[in-house]
């Protein structure tokens, strides 16, 4: 149980920004822990993924890893991209 809330704890926002693009913006925050985050649901609405109604709606941009590896975006996404983390992870403001 304290790991749980410890784990809670360090991902707790202490920062939060606006990353611009080309005219395209993402949110991206900063954890307690100093792990820095690009809004998965933000880059899904910038790219204009969208999920398949019959799938729930949105999914808190757990859909994104999936699109990035499609053998259609091979030729055009950098090898380094298969070495990022798109690990999903919760984030929260306060009220733990």
């Amino acid at each position: 149980m304290k790991n749980q809330k410890e784990n809670r704890e360090n991902s707790e926002i202490t920062h939060e920004g606006i990353l611009e693009f080309g005219g395209i913006t993402v949110p991206c925050f900063v954890l307690k822990d100093g792990t820095r985050i690009i809004s998965g649901r933000g880059i899904q609405e910038a790219l204009k993924i969208r999920e398949k109604p019959e799938e729930g709606g949105k999914r808190g941009g757990y859909i994104l890893p999936t699109f990035l590896q499609s053998k259609a975006l091979k030729p055009f996404v950098d090898g380094k991209l298969e070495m990022a983390k798109l690990n999903p992870r919760k984030c929260y403001r306060g009220g733990i």
